[in-house]
């Protein structure tokens, strides 16, 4: 913000590359270089006419290219798909002007906004027209929890490309550069206008004729983008990404500053209450004047105590995120001041998708604030997801379309900028152009680097062996007890696995090197680390992490395990159980040690942690890391763990929240059916609160609800503060 300089580049990234190597710096082309002092606005198509000629090329004739691999030349064609940009540089490259009244490039001229007259910006807050036309938010019932009205109106139609075209091919051609006109001619006409001969020149409305329907140019349109003159681009569904980092950053932010009431940035101050007066809705939470004009101001379902406010920020302040994840957020938090200050873009990324939600949970004292913005933080989670089903996004869209409307019933039409409003369109986008991690600027703007790997291909028994150990299994279930198996099949079957090798070896029959090595015991001597790095996860020890900023010991598996009922039953049943714990030791162990088949194997020590059967109203889950479980199973391959991390509940003395790090490595998916495929599912993240939009049965909103708080005192302030 402080720089006095703008330079642009132009970076080309090519798609059709593995997702392991998609969107990754070493494959981005920088093909232009936009030079400064100043942004180039408009003019931005003065530069980029070198880039449209080349890609007119690529097209219709393509470019002959060298085939390393094949040893031949082959005709090179390309298309260009989008542009992936911020959403002031949208408008510099769509041609439609993002502010104003008509903001939503998407809507277009079919959304109007509401200018506010005391907050002095426009709002975006018509959520009611995304919903089914059946939905009960939309009657005269519900009316008083939003303006007042029956919505009626179905949700906007976004411009085809092929209307966008037939609407501007009348505009005059749009002069670039800053001199359009001579010295003389800009001083003619500034002397006219000086002497009043003739006005300054208005934008009239131009009416375009199409047979017998008659179409209104709309005002928004600046200029008729030069990404027109592709051949194929009035055909693309999407040609201009939201970019969903900025909006993250945004609306991350307008949260913060309203429910920690920011003096300067709050969206439910003084200003906001004056426009509901001004709208005449919600009289019971617009200003009243009382004594030595001063006003107050009834708290909304959205305010918190300063109790509440404080312990909002000790939860953010004692967090210790995973290394490399995302900035020491504790640094940013002033608890006594109740502020949250200097976070950079990732940081409320974070906080959207991960902290917010478990830092208001037990908190804000209205649950069912609290659910609703925490369905509004677990929209953008699921947005986010690396692996998403196609045929969610449809569900995904309604359900977004719902939370927005339960978050204009709490929050006042100024929270509702064009950010906000252009979450409508967020699922949309992902439906037609899939996952949003290849779509947005992250990638540009910092360097992540290539993390591919490989799985390792899993030990198969031999015939002979494995057919031995069928029978002895079968043997030892006639004869014994279901739940005595485990038990002495790990006592046993080392010594069984050794002795049967010397036998097959005096029947002559081929056992590999690599079963012979690993029938014997491991070496007797092991070695010790503090952390270890595995499929893009940092880990460290306990001991190694209470002396860091940063938690790298949370550790979590999911495994398909035998259930009984009883100790009786004879009758298991197969299911999936997620274990969480904290990592003791890592340790290095070997079989063959110095010899040609030597094999090493990483090995976690994990102190499993009692967790807690039922989730909380939220749908976090919940465990005590002060109180271990009974395991056999203390040790596991570091290839078997996925990464965790937990946040101390503060009104609850032995609960701590799970919350779960994504891994920040691309898995090559394997042709091999040898391949143990058992390991990418340990890698997926159980169903977390955030990622679920069903509400429990006692958190739902009533006609007769109340929209102020009556356990906390109204805000006094003066009357001439604006």
């Amino acid at each position: 913000m402080s720089s006095g300089w703008s330079t642009w580049p132009v970076v080309l990234t090519p798609y059709n590359l593995p997702p392991w190597l998609c969107m990754k710096q070493p494959y981005m082309i920088l093909s232009l270089l936009i030079p400064g002092k100043h942004a180039p606005g408009n003019d931005i198509d003065v530069f980029l006419e070198p880039l449209i000629d080349e890609l007119k090329q690529l097209w219709t004739e393509g470019v002959m290219t060298y085939d390393t691999h094949a040893k031949q030349s082959f005709r090179l064609r390309a298309i260009l798909l989008w542009t992936i940009n911020d959403f002031p540089a949208y408008a510099n490259l769509s041609g439609w002007s993002t502010k104003g009244t008509y903001a939503c490039p998407v809507c277009g001229p079919e959304f109007k906004g509401l200018y506010l007259q005391h907050s002095r910006k426009f709002c975006y807050w018509f959520n009611r027209r995304w919903l089914n036309i059946k939905h009960r938010y939309r009657t005269k019932k519900w009316s008083k929890f939003f303006d007042d009205t029956v919505e009626k109106r179905d949700a906007p139609r976004p411009l085809r490309g092929d209307q966008i075209v037939h609407l501007l091919e009348m505009f005059p051609a749009v002069r670039f550069g800053k001199k359009r006109y001579s010295k003389e001619d800009l001083l003619g006409v500034r002397n006219l206008r000086i002497n009043k001969r003739i006005p300054k020149r208005k934008r009239q409305a131009q009416v375009v004729s199409d047979g017998a329907e008659v179409v209104k140019l709309p005002s928004g349109w600046t200029k008729f983008s030069i990404f027109f003159q592709l051949p194929y681009w009035n055909e693309l569904k999407i040609s201009h990404n939201l970019n969903v980092m900025h909006i993250e950053k945004n609306i991350c932010d307008n949260l913060l500053s309203t429910l920690l009431q920011d003096a300067n940035k709050s969206k439910d101050d003084l200003r906001a209450r004056r426009d509901l007066t001004a709208l005449n809705i919600r009289e019971e939470l617009q200003p009243k004047n009382v004594e030595n004009d001063r006003l107050e101001l009834p708290a909304s379902r959205i305010i918190m105590s300063k109790v509440e406010m404080q312990t909002f920020c000790q939860v953010l302040k004692s967090i210790k995120l995973p290394e490399g994840y995302s900035a020491n957020i504790s640094n940013y938090v002033q608890v006594q001041e109740r502020k949250i200050l200097g976070l950079k873009t990732h940081d409320y990324h974070v906080l959207l998708h991960q902290l917010l939600p478990v830092a208001l949970r037990s908190t804000m004292q209205n649950k069912k604030t609290v659910k609703v913005i925490i369905d509004f933080c677990g929209f953008f989670r699921k947005l986010c997801s690396k692996v998403i089903d196609a045929r969610d996004f449809e569900k995904l869209g309604e359900n977004i379309s719902e939370t927005m409307c339960e978050m204009e019933m709490l929050f006042p039409p100024s929270f509702f900028t064009i950010m906000v409003h252009l979450t409508h369109h967020l699922a949309e986008e992902a439906a037609i152009a899939g996952p949003v991690h290849y779509r947005w600027m992250y990638p540009i703007e910092r360097y992540l680097g290539s993390m591919k790997r490989q799985l390792r291909n899993r030990a198969r028994p031999e015939g002979s062996i494995a057919e031995s150990y069928e029978k002895l299994k079968n043997e030892v279930t006639g004869s014994t007890a279901v739940h005595d198996i485990k038990e002495r099949h790990m006592k046993e079957f080392p010594a069984w696995l050794n002795s049967e090798i010397q036998e097959q070896l005096v029947l002559n029959n081929q056992i590999s090197e690599e079963v012979k090595v690993h029938a014997k015991r491991p070496y007797y001597a092991v070695i010790q680390y503090g952390g270890y790095r595995v499929y893009g996860y940092k880990f460290h020890t306990m001991e190694v992490g209470d002396t860091k900023v940063t938690q790298n010991s949370g550790v979590m598996a999911t495994f398909s395990r035998e259930c009984f009922s009883n100790r009786r039953d004879q009758n298991p049943v197969e299911n999936n159980m997620t274990y969480y714990g904290r990592l003791e030791d890592v340790v290095e162990i070997f079989y063959g040690y110095g010899g040609p088949n030597e094999h090493k194997y990483m090995m976690f020590m994990i102190r499993w942690c009692f967790t807690k059967t039922q989730k909380d109203p939220f749908g976090f889950t919940i465990v005590n890391l002060d109180k271990e479980i009974d395991s056999d199973e203390k040790f596991m391959f570091a290839s078997q763990v996925g990464q965790c991390f937990y946040v101390k509940d503060p009104t609850v003395k032995d609960e701590w929240v799970v919350l779960y790090k994504d891994s920040r490595a691309y898995i090559q998916p394997s042709t091999n059916e040898d391949d143990d495929e058992s390991y990418i599912n340990n890698f997926n993240e159980p169903n977390t609160a955030i990622d679920e939009f069903s509400y429990p049965q006692n958190v739902v909103f009533e006609t007769d609800a109340p929209t102020t708080r009556t356990d906390i005192p109204n805000i006094i302030t003066d009357i001439n503060r604006s």
